[in-house]
C-alpha cells in the first residue's frame, strides 16, 4: 500500500516552480493511493507528459516524474513493449478447434490432439519419426 511518506520521497523539491508547471492539488484526506492513480491517469492520456507539480493540502510538495509515479504501484495501465503478449480474457474461449493428427505411415496407430499446430515444426511420430498430419 502506497503512504503519503512514499509519495513525497518520489517528488523533487529542488525543481523551481514555475508558470508552465502542470499542478494535481490534493488534501491529505484524498489519500495517497487516489492521487497516485490521478497522477497515472493524468500521464496516461498523453505520452509526452513527464512530470507535474504535487501540491499536498495549500503545500507545494516538488515535481512527480511520470516514472516515479508509475514506480510507487504495483501494477499500472502503462506498460512497455510487448507486455500485453499472451494477455487472456477472462471466461472460456469458443473459438477453439480440436485438432486431430495422425501418422502418415499405412496402419499406424501413432495419433494425438492439438490446439495449435505449427506446420514449421509439427510434432512427430515417435515410431517413424515423421511429422504428425492434421486429420481433414
Amino acid at each position: 500500500m502506497t503512504e503519503w511518506d512514499q509519495v513525497l520521497q518520489a517528488t523533487d523539491g529542488a525543481v523551481a516552480a514555475s508558470e508552465d508547471d502542470e499542478l494535481l492539488v490534493v488534501t491529505s484526506a484524498t489519500g495517497p493511493v487516489l492521487a497516485i492513480e490521478l497522477a497515472q491517469e493524468w500521464f496516461g492520456e498523453d505520452d509526452d507528459r513527464s512530470a507535474l507539480r504535487l501540491v499536498v493540502d495549500g503545500i507545494d510538495r516538488g515535481v512527480l516524474r511520470r516514472t516515479a509515479a508509475y514506480a510507487l504501484v504495483g501494477s499500472s495501465d502503462r506498460g512497455t513493449l510487448g507486455a500485453g503478449d499472451h494477455a487472456t480474457l477472462p471466461g472460456h474461449s469458443v473459438e477453439y478447434v480440436v485438432l486431430r493428427l495422425h501418422c502418415p505411415h499405412e496402419g499406424c496407430q501413432v495419433s494425438g490432439l492439438a490446439l495449435s499446430y505449427d506446420p514449421d515444426d509439427p510434432p512427430t511420430c515417435s515410431v517413424h519419426h515423421v511429422a504428425l498430419l492434421v486429420a481433414a
